[in-house]
């Protein structure tokens, strides 16, 4: 697709006409537009994953481990299977006495 895109370029700026440069505004534009987008969705990730592994009990920071391929993998499937502080704070609670407070409403 970006070698069709940048044909099209080559052929239109060969060319001494104002099409080309039309041409070329209306792609820069489009293209700055794709990279606000982008850059928006990433920034709303993080902020997503931030916010689940705070509510999980584990420290927000460890979500820009996301970023990083494989190891996203690798963090997804330690936050699946390991035991949340949160959980495990609740069951201590709950064996000390203290868990007719913290039983969740339904």
């Amino acid at each position: 697709m970006h070698l069709v895109i940048f044909g099209l370029l080559a052929m239109l700026a060969d060319s001494d006409s104002d099409a080309a440069g039309t041409a070329f505004g209306i792609f820069a534009g489009l293209w700055a537009i794709w990279a606000i987008v982008c850059l928006g969705l990433l920034i709303l990730g993080i902020v997503i994953n931030w916010r689940i592994a705070e509510q999980a009990g584990f420290q927000g920071i460890a979500s820009l481990l996301m970023l990083i391929p494989l190891v996203n993998l690798v963090v997804m499937l330690y936050f699946a299977f390991s035991e949340w502080p949160v959980t495990r704070a609740l069951r201590e609670a709950r064996a000390a006495g203290g868990g007719a407070s913290l039983q969740p409403r339904m």
